[in-house]
């Protein structure tokens, strides 16, 4: 009974992919199914199989010795299934036990097409009195429901609290994917391959654990906004241009929260001004945006009226305020000024770590599935975040790109 060592996990982890989708809106598009319960669903592979489906050779047939080859599907949702039920099992002829029970499910449109002879194991109850139940499917027909099309598929109880037969159908499994919540209900496939889906929701956790670090060292929630301090005994800093690209870029946000952050003193001269950054050459994709000569000078917030940190006693707190210093006469201090800029006009990435590497291929390659290698990710998780302005300017560009190349592989599904 090795398969149900495992099921209280699995239920638990049943139980928390089903309030995710009682959370979303995709519910709504399936509406008049009723509520879901999870599992896992074994279809046929037409392409690894060596018979066509349906016919008398796979007949109860289970094993390696099978020339069936089945795709496995990780938390599918079925509609008709009673989340828990209580299946008949009667004392047949010698004494032997015959399990009667057939349903009729109902399986998610654009997904997959389910064929007589896949199979569906659903496991339920609480944690310490965990049932398991496999199906066969018996036939499939197209039904319609409020103008969509669904599959309804009859099937029958053939193992309940054991795997004998299921430890068989496992043999015959030649490739596993995972449903993936966010794209039920549209038109794109709502399967990845399971170690494509494990890598996809590594990436999205490196993001979000590098923007908690973020978070913890410069956001300010006394002043709702990300500040820097050059040093203890300096006045703080606060950079317009890099909170309207935290806004812009939405790297603040996640599933779970967000920080809504403003930018402050905003004047006719702002949009011109961001135009002029690094920030905005990120936006649009063009090295032709990356800032050359930029300068900076701190300009103190000259009244408690308009000074956003006056409330808390900060009376000389500085706003950061660019200008393009052409003739080189030296105004101010290099703003954004990294040695990777040349990097990004040779298309090198020679002697870069992976968050400067990542912006020379996002700059030279349309193809965000290639910002970043298991090497750079493996040092951007081992890498822990410090308080130095490099940080505090760089790692919102690198929270962008790790989404982008998280969407780039959930697309390339």
């Amino acid at each position: 009974m090795g398969y149900l060592t495992e099921s209280a996990a699995m239920v638990k982890n049943a139980e928390e992919v089903l309030n995710t989708i009682y959370s979303t809106n995709f519910t709504q598009f399936l509406q008049g199914l009723g509520l879901p319960v999870l599992g896992t669903w074994y279809n046929f592979n037409s392409t690894m199989s060596k018979t066509d489906n349906g016919t008398e050779d796979i007949d109860h047939l289970l094993g390696r010795e099978s020339p069936v080859r089945y795709n496995k599907i990780l938390n599918m949702p079925v509609y008709g299934l009673p989340k828990d039920m209580n299946p008949e099992i009667t004392a047949g002829e010698g004494g032997l036990l015959d399990m009667n029970m057939e349903l009729e499910v109902v399986v998610l449109p654009n997904a997959f097409k389910p064929q007589p002879y896949d199979y569906f194991l659903y496991k339920f109850g609480g944690e310490f009195n965990t049932r398991s139940v496999l199906f066969r499917i018996n036939n499939v027909n197209v039904t319609t429901i409020k103008s969509n099309s669904y599959y309804k598929c009859n099937m029958a109880m053939i193992e309940i609290d054991d795997d004998s037969q299921l430890s068989m159908l496992e043999t015959q499994v030649v490739k596993t994917y995972r449903t993936d919540l966010d794209r039920i209900g549209t038109n794109d496939n709502c399967f990845i391959e399971d170690t494509v889906f494990e890598k996809i929701h590594a990436v999205e956790a490196l993001a979000d654990d590098l923007l908690d670090q973020y978070i913890q060292l410069f956001y300010s929630a006394r002043y709702n906004c990300f500040i820097y301090k050059p040093s203890l005994d300096d006045n703080m800093e606060y950079d317009p241009y890099l909170s309207n690209f935290i806004i812009h870029s939405h790297m603040a946000e996640t599933k779970k929260n967000s920080i809504t952050t403003v930018v402050f003193d905003q004047d006719v001269d702002f949009p011109a001004l961001y135009n002029m950054t690094f920030f905005r050459a990120i936006e649009t994709r063009k090295t032709r945006d990356i800032p050359k000569n930029l300068y900076v000078q701190p300009y103190p917030f000259t009244r408690k009226t308009v000074n956003p940190f006056a409330y808390w006693g900060e009376d000389y707190a500085y706003k950061l305020v660019v200008n393009r210093d052409d003739e080189n006469l030296g105004i101010g201090s290099k703003y954004q000024d990294y040695s990777f800029y040349s990097n990004i006009m040779l298309d090198d990435e020679k002697g870069l770590n992976p968050i400067e590497a990542s912006i020379v291929r996002y700059f030279n390659s349309q193809e965000d599935i290639k910002l970043f290698n298991d090497d750079d990710l493996t040092w951007l998780e081992d890498n822990v975040l410090t308080y130095k302005q490099y940080h505090y300017m760089l790692i919102p560009i690198t929270i962008l790109l790790l989404r982008k190349y998280a969407t780039a592989l959930r697309d390339s599904y």
